[in-house]
């Protein structure tokens, strides 16, 4: 739900008044990408009227999308000087104040900018965002769930349910809520990829494979992505891969084969011992992560065989 427009305040046209016009050519050029014109016009708003909150809240959100975050924090702070109850400063008063690693004063700006503004989801989002980066998963679940109740129809909060629930592994709901927000949009790639992980640490494999498929289809640079689909494919294949087998799910960027998945063979048996029939046998964890669950997987080669050089498999 990163949206600038969601953290800006503009008038409507026709505004007339010196410092109100300014505002709306400053958000204007600001939504345009026009960082510099953009400044000028929150900054004239200023010199005609130093107390406006809006103008302090849009100048404040503008130096913090440069990673200038003491003074965004101080226009923030003006803006509520003049106005204490303005939930969009008190969000980006908020989001400053976790990006500057004051996590706790964030998470007590962001419930203030939820009593602020009770219908708006932006709030609970940002507070499941910050307790999912501190691994508080249940509290990450209280807030997204919060959020969707004031925006149901947003994808987003559902991926992020669902996304959260997958890493408490309660699959099922998060299944649930992945297909809600696939409901809502069916071409939401980081959607289709989560909804394929799911499925694939349930072991439902040749799901998994043409939702993650899909995905790739519509975001074919994510690696992550890529990295997924090798694990499925490999979970299906019957015969142990061999180097350069996996190369349509290896990312063509060049740091590739740095993030490219690996896999280390273990338990052989002893040459003495009869072999058993061959097959793979797997295991596999799911971290959340702030783009969304990663899976390491830890492969036992084929039985009865011996492993590579160092071994490990590389696709």
């Amino acid at each position: 739900m990163d949206r600038p427009r969601d953290y800006l305040s503009a008038t409507h046209p026709p505004a007339t008044d010196g410092a109100l016009l300014h505002i709306n050519r400053g958000a204007m050029r600001h939504l345009a990408g026009d960082a510099a014109a953009a400044q000028a016009e929150y900054e004239a708003a200023l010199a005609v009227e130093p107390d406006n909150a809006t103008a302090h809240n849009n100048l404040g959100f503008l130096l913090a999308q440069q990673g200038r975050l003491d003074a965004a924090i101080d226009h923030y702070q003006r803006a509520l000087q003049a106005d204490p109850q303005r939930a969009m400063a008190l969000l980006n008063l908020g989001h400053a104040q976790a990006a500057g690693g004051d996590r706790e004063t964030a998470l007590a700006t962001l419930r203030r900018a939820a009593d602020a503004d009770p219908d708006s989801p932006l709030p609970w989002d940002s507070l499941g965002r910050l307790h999912l980066l501190a691994g508080e998963l249940a509290e990450a679940e209280a807030a997204w769930r919060q959020a969707i109740v004031r925006a149901p129809a947003e994808a987003a909060l559902h991926l992020a349910l669902g996304t959260v629930l997958a890493a408490q592994q309660r699959l099922e709901p998060a299944l649930t809520a992945l297909r809600e927000a696939l409901r809502f949009e069916p071409d939401n790639a980081a959607a289709l990829a989560q909804a394929g992980l799911v499925l694939f640490l349930r072991r439902d494999l040749g799901s998994a494979r043409d939702l993650l498929t899909r995905s790739l289809g519509l975001a074919p640079d994510d690696v992550r992505t890529r990295h997924h689909l090798a694990l499925v494919l490999l979970a299906l294949a019957t015969t142990p891969p061999r180097n350069g087998n996996l190369k349509p799910c290896c990312s063509s960027t060049p740091n590739a084969t740095r993030r490219a998945p690996t896999w280390r063979c273990s338990s052989w048996p002893a040459a003495t011992r009869p072999a058993p029939p061959p097959r793979w046998i797997s295991c596999w964890r799911a971290i959340p992560t702030t783009n969304g669950l990663a899976v390491t997987g830890r492969w036992q080669g084929r039985a009865g065989e011996k492993p590579e050089k160092g071994g490990f498999w590389r696709g």
